[in-house]
């Protein structure tokens, strides 16, 4: 990690990926790409010792753009508007807007070469913005999972305890009052008597005086010994077990109400421990559970309902439950209004994620602590946790890449630089291009003689006084350099530009297939150079600035490129960091290959540890 850290510093180690730059030379050699780009060179000072006109130094470069862009290295005219909108009117021809990219993103925005001071203050641009990107697209994305549990955002935001009682202050009040009255983990069972039983052994013991009511009550010892196991408790075993319940009063009470911590005024039986109107004093009027609606128009749909209205049970339940196991069998054993608003809040409460896992006093001392977001209508009106208006908003002004969920890499960044997206469309062009040129039929713009390249670069060449073309389609004389590419010449003669772009068409309708192929391969270039300057742009990365500040004070960040090398190359998903990288890292430099080492060592002790074994890798970093 030193060495690569301090090469980094010393802006050496990281270059454009070599094959891409093999790829870019080996396209702009072939002949006919070898030819405009002259042509275009030496357009460049003609323009500025106004031999020809700007106008006409811009129909040279886009010669092509629309019928055969690959043959001129032209940027085709979808993208030229974009691409000069992110490098101004100086950049022409495909490969120069690819050798541009390049260097900028390797921070030679100057012409003053490579500076890793800027690279890395563009890194790190891209990588805040992937990761806080991705988070929310993630988030859009995986919204759909909560939707068909959702039925309002306060509900969301706390974690479902506003479908129990949103009345968040008054309902955590009760539940503290309430002790260790009611196993979390056992909610299949609330409202059982034998569950009431069952709770008072689990916390210190069933006292003495129960067993004297359930004598009473007809309950054997036997019966006792089975209300142990819920699951064997039958619906007439409860029922007397219930009535005992109502006989405990006085001092009998007050000892199970010490024993289960409960200081719940009013309670004035046992029994009333299994009645929620009781044990929920001051909030059972906001205590809320969800019903099927089993309406015409919505047949099954869940809709939310009050336990209570005033101090009855709601009569929504008693249609919502009367045909259900668990009402038929509770109803036997406590009084139905009872049995009914406790397989109400067996249900809401149960839809509390992982409340089986907590007891009652953390849940109280929780739900006591909760923030209710019910008096925002705007939100709390929503129908689904993201609105379709929010995800089309997010989706539309965000960068979005080409993987699941349409996530960002650093490649749609920086990708450039590793040629992922260059390499195979360049030498597919190199071989359609070579094929095209080997069968001859280029000779008449590429003839060094008597082409129309040749011609161009004569006119060029002509800084005063007539331009005469013997021959070809531009044949005639012409009265300066200027005419001699727009025409028309004396007495004939329809000028360079012209005559070119016709012998163009002519090749490319030869050729449709060659033109569809080469096409597609700089679209597919230019696309990907255009998804980077779009990221980069929300990424907030402003190349004024770069070009003004420079590395300014970048020494500091170099570092923490370098010393997080580790953790680059512990991130090792498709076109991540690692991959990236590597990609870029010029392993024939030492610090190259410093750089690879260190992420391949990251690997290497990260797996290294998880097998116990121990490395003498790191040197320590504190003082001695």
């Amino acid at each position: 990690m030193l060495i690569a850290t301090n090469g980094l510093i010393l802006n050496q180690g990281l270059d454009p990926n070599p094959n891409l730059i093999t790829g870019l030379d080996q396209y702009t050699s072939v002949e006919p790409v070898a030819d405009i780009l002259l042509v275009i060179a030496n357009a460049i000072p003609a323009v500025s010792a106004n031999v020809i006109s700007q106008s006409t130094f811009n129909s040279i470069v886009t010669l092509g753009n629309t019928t055969f862009p690959a043959l001129t290295d032209a940027i085709p005219s979808d993208y030229t508007a974009n691409m000069t909108a992110a490098y101004g009117n100086t950049i022409y021809g495909s490969t120069t807007v690819i050798d541009t990219q390049i260097n900028r993103l390797l921070g030679n925005i100057n012409g003053s070469g490579y500076d890793l001071g800027i690279f890395t203050q563009i890194y790190y641009s891209s990588e805040g913005y992937r990761v806080s990107t991705n988070t929310i697209l993630n988030s859009v994305t995986n919204s759909d999972l909560i939707s068909s549990t959702f039925t309002d955002m306060n509900a969301l935001t706390s974690g479902g305890v506003s479908n129990v009682n949103a009345d968040f202050e008054k309902f955590g009040a009760d539940l503290r009052k309430l002790g260790s009255l009611i196993d979390l983990g056992n909610l299949a069972n609330l409202g059982q008597p034998a569950a009431l039983l069952q709770q008072m052994a689990a916390v210190g013991g069933v006292i003495p005086a129960i067993y004297t009511a359930l004598l009473f009550a007809g309950v054997t010892q036997s019966d006792i010994t089975e209300s142990n196991s819920l699951g064997t408790v039958t619906p007439k075993l409860n029922k007397k077990i219930y009535t005992a319940l109502t006989t405990i009063t006085g001092s009998d009470l007050s000892q199970i109400l010490n024993l289960l911590a409960v200081t719940t005024p009013g309670i004035a039986t046992a029994a009333d421990l299994l009645d929620p109107l009781k044990i929920f004093p001051t909030s059972y009027g906001t205590l809320v559970t969800q019903i099927s609606s089993n309406t015409a128009t919505s047949p099954n749909q869940q809709v939310q309902v009050l336990i209570y209205t005033g101090t009855t049970v709601n009569s929504a339940l008693f249609a919502a439950y009367p045909t259900t196991t668990a009402y038929i069998e509770l109803s036997r054993v406590i009084p139905p209004d009872q049995a009914a608003a406790n397989i109400a809040l067996r249900n809401s409460l149960g839809q509390v994620k992982s409340i089986k896992t907590s007891t009652l006093p953390a849940f109280a001392n929780t739900v006591s602590t909760l923030e209710s977001s019910a008096d925002f209508s705007l939100i709390g009106n929503l129908s689904s946790p993201i609105p379709t208006s929010v995800t089309n908003s997010l989706v539309g002004n965000l960068a979005t890449g080409a993987t699941a969920n349409a996530t960002l890499t650093i490649y749609d960044f920086m990708g450039s630089l590793t040629g992922n997206s260059f390499i195979e469309p360049l030498a597919n062009l190199t071989a359609d291009i070579t094929t095209l040129n080997n069968t001859g039929n280029l000779t008449v713009l590429t003839n060094a003689s008597t082409g129309l390249y040749a011609y161009m670069n004569l006119a060029l060449a002509t800084p005063s006084g007539n331009v005469i073309i013997p021959t070809g389609p531009a044949a005639g004389t012409y009265a300066n350099a200027e005419i001699a590419f727009t025409g028309p010449g004396v007495p004939s003669g329809i000028g360079l530009l012209p005559a070119t772009i016709a012998e163009i068409a002519n090749i490319a309708n030869s050729y449709p297939t060659i033109v569809s192929t080469t096409t597609s391969n700089i679209d597919t270039m230019m696309f990907q150079i255009d998804i980077e300057n779009n990221n980069l742009s929300l990424a907030g990365v402003d190349w004024t600035v770069l070009a003004e500040v420079g590395n300014l004070g970048t020494t500091g960040i170099i570092q923490s490129f370098g010393s997080g090398l580790h953790d680059i190359g512990k991130a090792v998903s498709f076109e991540g960091p690692a991959q990236f990288v590597e990609a870029i890292a010029n392993t024939a430099t030492q610090t190259g290959q410093a750089i690879v080492a260190t992420m391949r060592e990251a690997r290497n002790i990260a797996t290294l540890n998880n097998s116990g074994v121990q490395s003498d890798t790191q040197i320590p970093a504190t003082g001695r």
